[in-house]
């Protein structure tokens, strides 16, 4: 049973308004279009964003619209709408919020009240399970050139391994930065069935495509730039 209204899980909402730094939205099967605010803070949020824009505009802040901000620091200039029985935030930009983070139907959304601004920060939750949402690994590619991107789009991976948002950001930091190098990128996980001694066994298909940069004398030694980057297993394939 949900709140008729804000559509909250455990039947009618109060309607009393409270004063909050922060709260939580469980997010339904319609996520991908609005969330609705809880009925209880729903008029202080209102006063809260209206005072913020006023603000702003006092200060001559030159962006004075609202904006969901992420841990990541990406911008979301989502849309709020205050009416009579429920409010919302909703517009394009939520939706390519919720697609960036691949949210789901019960995920958990926190807002944090925190800096008195027109940015306003927010976390998302897997369902169940409490721990953070990150963005789509492929959100990590976002402003990437037509040559950046096909430059990514032939790095190799090892057999089974999979990057998460932040390994992903982490190769294009290492491929793109001041001292960049044309190079055939390739993620490799390190691990027992690979090394041997000092020996790092390479997969066959990555020294194919070396051959594409560099000519392999029979006996001699080439040399490999190499990015490290430690992590526990758990917490999934690391490069």
């Amino acid at each position: 049973m949900a709140c008729p209204f804000c559509r909250m899980p455990g039947g009618p909402c109060s309607s009393v308004d409270s004063s909050v730094d922060g709260f939580s939205v469980v997010l339904d099967r319609r996520c991908w279009r609005r969330v609705y605010v809880p009925c209880s803070v729903r008029v202080h949020l209102a006063r809260y964003i209206e005072e913020c824009r006023a603000l702003a505009i006092r200060r001559g802040d030159e962006d004075t619209d609202l904006a969901f901000q992420c841990n990541e620091g990406y911008l979301y200039g989502v849309l709020f709408s205050h009416g009579r029985l429920r409010s919302k935030f909703h517009g394009p930009s939520w939706e390519r919020l919720v697609s960036d983070y691949g949210v789901r139907p019960r995920d958990i959304m926190t807002i944090r009240l925190e800096h008195y601004g027109t940015w306003i920060g927010i976390d998302f939750y897997h369902v169940g399970r409490g721990d953070a949402l990150s963005p789509l690994p492929s959100v990590a590619l976002d402003g990437l050139s037509d040559s950046e991107m096909e430059l990514v789009g032939s790095c190799y991976y090892t057999h089974g391994v999979v990057l998460n948002y932040q390994q992903m950001y982490f190769m294009r930091c290492q491929l793109f930065n001041d001292v960049y190098i044309p190079c055939c990128p390739f993620v490799h996980r390190i691990d027992s069935m690979n090394v041997n001694g000092h020996h790092m066994v390479i997969p066959g298909i990555v020294v194919r495509s070396l051959k594409e940069f560099v000519t392999f004398p029979r006996t001699g030694v080439l040399t490999l730039e190499v990015t490290l980057e430690s992590g526990d297993d758990d917490e999934g394939n690391m490069p």
